[in-house]
């Protein structure tokens, strides 16, 4: 039985969120990809398992990272706007936010009724 009771104990350890590949998200255009990997440092305990976007180059070379302030424990969705270089984060404690990759970086952009159904359709096609 023991023998048993280690099999599912390493299957489960393996299936762990710790353990578990984050989205590598393209970018329209493909030249960038978004990825969104909660904070494990506990340097500040206000940003701990927050929510950082990181933006990478197409061979996956990291040009970016932002703190958001989003919380990992709650529903959240990431993605693309359709076109163009924006990235759009939906989360239900912080709301949306939005931000433009402008020189390998991020900036925040003020929200329109376009970013906020988007924002609405990647948290739908995540959860729902």
């Amino acid at each position: 039985m023991n023998k048993y009771a280690a099999y599912i104990f390493l299957l489960l350890a393996g299936c762990s969120p710790a353990t578990s590949r984050m989205d590598r998200i393209p970018s329209p255009k493909g030249d960038m990809i978004v990825t969104a990997v909660p904070n494990d440092s506990k340097a500040d305990p206000t940003k701990y398992r927050c929510l950082q976007l990181v933006l990478m180059d197409h061979t996956g070379n990291t040009l970016s990272t932002i703190q958001t302030g989003a919380s990992d424990g709650q529903k959240w969705a990431v993605g693309w706007m359709k076109t163009g270089s924006i990235v759009v984060l939906q989360s239900s404690d912080i709301g949306t936010q939005a931000y433009a990759v402008e020189s390998n970086g991020f900036t925040q952009v003020m929200l329109n009724p376009e970013i906020e159904a988007r924002a609405t359709e990647l948290k739908r096609s995540k959860y729902e």
